[in-house]
């Protein structure tokens, strides 16, 4: 079996995306920086997220089909690319974890006849399969600023603080801190970086596919239309990707998220998210 790619879009909510998707040979993939938590850039031009995102896209789309044997392995292997990279053009070390680039990202690879998938963070993966619709990714512990909603909550309580920039000073201290412990670290979550994540936090699957069968990657600026305003539905999403395309779906939030302007409605600590999604075909 191989992948057949049937629509791909990616909108950034600024002047520049840090999402990513592509695809070569049986493998596919999307990647959503993690936005710095850094004063100026160590090494992108815009972003360090973008940076990353860019070179982990690199990464896999010179990456030999039967490279990895075992899926699991491919986050360290990346990771090391990255590594290198990153001594290279760094204007200089970090000296915290907290300051690590970093990124979510899900990578599928078909099979003779299975689909293995490879998750960090909190991307999404909707799958016909012959059993019906598999979803990996969908309402899990991180969706839709879920480790953020009780701050927002607070802070939308006060409504003092309501800009973007405000909110963002003021939970910066808990996001430092957060990644900082956590990034990469037994007992916290793993991530593409410039540090390999442990094994254990590598989520990894094998599902039974069908030819014909569709496939959804998506980040999470784009899941927002079910985890944040539940317009959607996995299946719905999935119909609407295969029917309207995903342009219709970003031209979608983008309207949802504007109508919203102030996060009041919908707790979130962007306005707008940078959003993919690749839809494809099992062959």
């Amino acid at each position: 079996m191989h992948i057949k790619v049937l629509d791909i879009a990616s909108r950034g909510s600024g002047s520049h995306n840090e999402d990513r998707a592509g695809s070569t040979g049986n493998l596919a993939w999307v990647i959503d920086g993690a936005t710095d938590l850094v004063e100026e850039p160590l090494v992108g031009e815009h972003s360090d997220a973008a940076w990353l995102a860019e070179h982990t896209q690199r990464s896999l789309s010179s990456m030999e089909q039967e490279q990895h044997d075992d899926l699991a392995e491919l986050p360290a292997g990346v990771s090391m690319y990255l590594a290198d990279a990153f001594a290279r053009h760094s204007r200089r070390r970090p000296t915290a974890r907290w300051e690590h680039p970093s990124a979510a990202a899900i990578i599928i690879r078909a099979t003779k006849d299975h689909l293995d998938w490879v998750s960090l963070g909190d991307c999404a993966l909707i799958v016909e399969t012959p059993a019906g619709l598999n979803c990996i990714g969908v309402g899990g512990p991180e969706a839709g600023d879920s480790r953020l909603a009780s701050a927002l909550q607070r802070l939308n309580i006060k409504r003092t603080l309501i800009t973007e920039a405000e909110r963002r000073s003021e939970l910066l201290p808990q996001l430092r801190k957060g990644r900082g412990e956590k990034l990469n670290q037994p007992g916290g979550y793993g991530v593409i970086s410039i540090t390999p994540p442990p094994r254990e936090l590598v989520s990894t699957g094998r599902l039974s596919v069908a030819s014909s069968s569709h496939v959804l990657l998506a980040t999470d600026g784009l899941m927002r239309l079910v985890e944040i305003f539940r317009r959607y539905d996995a299946q719905t999403l999935l119909e609407t990707a295969k029917t309207k395309g995903l342009g219709r779906l970003l031209h979608e939030l983008r309207s949802l998220e504007a109508d919203d302007s102030d996060c009041f409605g919908h707790p979130r600590l962007k306005q707008s998210d940078d959003a993919t999604g690749l839809l494809m075909r099992i062959c």
